[in-house]
């Protein structure tokens, strides 16, 4: 029903939900971290907002952010933060608990519920989680795993191509893939961004952006290995830096920074980082600033 506009393809203005699984998970963590120091509300509906957000990812199924939550327990575990881990994993418990009411209650009532790609049901989200891991049954492999290996060998052939591709690439402008979908939308990207940015600059564009992100990761680190750091600063820093993290993860396997709802978000978030960071790394004191009185002159 929303009016839609696009060169290449249309969005609809209201209605648009190409990123809306990120954001289910990282609003997780964020109800959970950041919240509590914002709102006082009782710890009780932030964890349920919280678990509703991720059972929201049955209806979505998005495959991509059920490694996101495994990269979360991941971080959590390297930088130690026990606590943490446990709140998210009974977070999990919640959404997973919540998910199994709704479904008992739509059954009761004779609703079936369809998600994106098929049927809200544990059966359905657990054979497409194992289809990450190419395990079960083979049959079941999604349609989109085809797809992504055409793309990406046909980016590869252009890359290739000839020594100006390989070295600086072809530019901007041209369809990266020959493909159509369903809707009859031509798809110029191979669904991985990265990938995208070696098609279109070569190897140089690609070293300069690996660079970029392994810059940038390194600090997120060093900051967050930090002792000094105060708490609420190191909480922020954690979140943003799991949104990066996650972000990338998406951009692995979408083409989610070549279009501005995906890379607007994403540069805003990592120039929040980088700007807390710079200001925080080397001015860490426990005790609060205070103005000091003018010293008077005895006469």
């Amino acid at each position: 029903m929303s009016p839609s506009f696009g060169v290449f393809h249309p969005v609809p203005l209201l209605g648009n939900y190409q990123q809306t699984a990120l954001w289910l998970v990282l609003g997780v963590i964020y109800f959970l971290w950041i919240a509590p120091g914002i709102v006082r509300w009782p710890r009780w509906i932030l964890m349920l907002l919280a678990a509703a957000q991720l059972g929201g990812l049955a209806i979505l199924q998005v495959r991509a952010m059920y490694v996101g939550i495994g990269v979360i327990i991941l971080v959590l575990f390297l930088f130690g933060e026990t606590r943490k881990l446990i709140g998210f994993a009974s977070t999990i418990g919640w959404g997973a608990g919540a998910l199994l009411a709704l479904l008992l209650t739509v059954s009761a009532l004779g609703i079936q519920l369809q998600g994106r790609m098929g049927p809200v049901t544990f059966a359905f989200v657990e054979e497409q989680a194992k289809t990450v891991f190419a395990v079960g049954d083979a049959n079941t492999r999604m349609a989109h795993d085809v797809d992504r290996a055409d793309w990406y060998g046909e980016v590869w052939d252009r890359v290739r191509s000839s020594p100006t591709n390989l070295l600086v690439g072809e530019g901007f402008g041209q369809a990266l893939i020959d493909y159509v979908n369903e809707d009859g939308i031509a798809v110029r990207q191979p669904h991985n961004s990265s990938l995208t940015v070696l098609a279109r600059l070569g190897f140089v564009g690609l070293s300069i952006w690996l660079l970029f992100l392994a810059l940038v990761l390194v600090r997120y680190v060093r900051f967050l290995r930090m002792q000094s750091a105060p708490e609420g600063t190191r909480v922020t820093i954690l979140w943003l830096f799991l949104c990066l993290l996650l972000y990338l993860l998406t951009a692995s396997v979408q083409p989610t920074l070549e279009f501005s709802h995906g890379s607007m978000p994403f540069y805003f978030l990592l120039g929040l980082g980088i700007g807390i960071m710079g200001q925080r790394e080397y001015s860490f004191d426990s005790q609060p600033f205070r103005v000091r009185a003018p010293r008077t002159v005895n006469a």
